[in-house]
């Protein structure tokens, strides 16, 4: 998983180094715009935006829930990634949208948690 700044906001990306295709869905519960696909494939080494322009407003957290549907040996397998935004200066806050004057904000994986 990786994070990329994108106009002010930040995207997931999920990325396969599995050596196969991998299909999965997932959500978002990020604030106000939550992101839901299903059934999204990617081949080896191939990644996808979870697009930044869907999770626009949100403050400080957000979480990931997804499943992967095949190859066989891996459906069913449940994941939630979370993020945390953060910013390197204490001036002020982080705007609703992630934007704002005097400030750089950042973005950190915070857990990737495997549902048994």
């Amino acid at each position: 998983m990786m994070w990329e700044e994108n106009r002010d906001t930040y995207s997931a990306i999920l990325y396969n180094v599995s050596g196969q295709l991998i299909t999965f869905s997932y959500n978002s519960n990020a604030y106000h715009n939550p992101k839901v696909s299903t059934y999204q494939n990617l081949f080896h080494t191939q990644g996808v935006f979870i697009d930044g322009d869907d999770i626009t407003y949100y403050r400080e957290a957000q979480n990931i829930y997804v499943t992967i549907n095949s190859p066989a040996k891996w459906a069913g397998r449940k994941f939630l990634i979370g993020i945390n935004i953060f910013k390197e200066d204490t001036l002020s806050t982080v705007a609703l949208g992630g934007n704002g004057s005097d400030k750089t904000n950042q973005s950190m994986l915070t857990y990737i948690f495997e549902f048994k």
